[in-house]
């Protein structure tokens, strides 16, 4: 996955990934995992808003 070759090379990057596929299929893939931090769409965008500034301001962008 493309986040965790460039986390690999730059730890500090905050991540935050989107996706359009069910809860379900994110389960089965492992996407994001614990590692990202993943928001469904369609949101709503002070949804979107609140989890971008969570990643922002975690340690190493995870919220």
């Amino acid at each position: 996955m493309l986040a965790r070759e460039v986390r690999r090379r730059y730890p500090k990057v905050k991540v935050l990934l989107t996706t359009g596929y069910a809860e379900s299929s994110i389960e089965r893939t492992d996407i994001g995992g614990s590692e990202f931090d993943v928001v469904s769409k369609p949101c709503m965008p002070h949804d979107l808003a609140r989890k971008v500034r969570q990643v922002l301001d975690g340690p190493n962008g995870i919220a």
